[in-house]
C-alpha cells in the first residue's frame, strides 16, 4: 500500500507516486483494460436530487434509462456526475451499482 498524498484528490502533480483517493466502491485498482463510462446528470432542482438520495434511486426518462442500460452492459463501471441545473455547480457523484430497473 502506498503512503497517501497530503494533497489528496486535489493533487495536480502528474508524477506523484503516492496514493490518492478513488471512487467509492473500488477496493482495489480497476483493471487497466476495464471500461468506464461517465455521465453528467442535470436534475432540475436541489429538491429532486435530495429526493433521489432519500429514496436511494434515480428517476429518469425512458430514453435515459435505455442509455444507462447500454452503458451498464458495455462497461464494468458507470459513474454519474450530478450538477443541479439551477445552481451551475457540481453537487457530487455516484457509481452505478446495478443496471436500471424499468419496473421501479
Amino acid at each position: 500500500t502506498l503512503p497517501q498524498c497530503e494533497a489528496g484528490a486535489g493533487c495536480a502533480d502528474m508524477e506523484c507516486a503516492k496514493g490518492h483517493p478513488r471512487l467509492p466502491g473500488f477496493d482495489d485498482d480497476p483493471d487497466e483494460d476495464a471500461k468506464m463510462q461517465f455521465f453528467v446528470v442535470r436534475p432540475p432542482s436541489v429538491s429532486s436530487l435530495q429526493a433521489s438520495l432519500r429514496h436511494g434511486a434515480w428517476a429518469t426518462s425512458r430514453a435515459n434509462t435505455q442509455v444507462l442500460e447500454e452503458a451498464c452492459a458495455a462497461a464494468e463501471h458507470v459513474v454519474l456526475l450530478f450538477s443541479v441545473a439551477e445552481t451551475g455547480h457540481f453537487q457530487g457523484y455516484a457509481r452505478v451499482a446495478a443496471a436500471p430497473d424499468r419496473d421501479l
